[in-house]
């Protein structure tokens, strides 16, 4: 759940950059939708194997 909370955290500041209309917020947008999918998909192979 840590990690959601930490994906949460990287899109909210990433939302700040991008209404500043700067590229790096756009690259961290994609970085933190990628992290929230990669923290999904670890928890549930991890629900699985429990």
């Amino acid at each position: 759940m840590a990690v959601f909370e930490i994906a949460v955290l990287i899109i909210s500041l990433a939302l700040g950059d991008l209404f500043e209309g700067t590229l790096v917020g756009i690259v961290q947008i994609v970085i933190a939708i990628l992290v929230v999918i990669f923290a999904y998909v670890i928890y549930r192979f991890q629900e699985k194997k429990l």
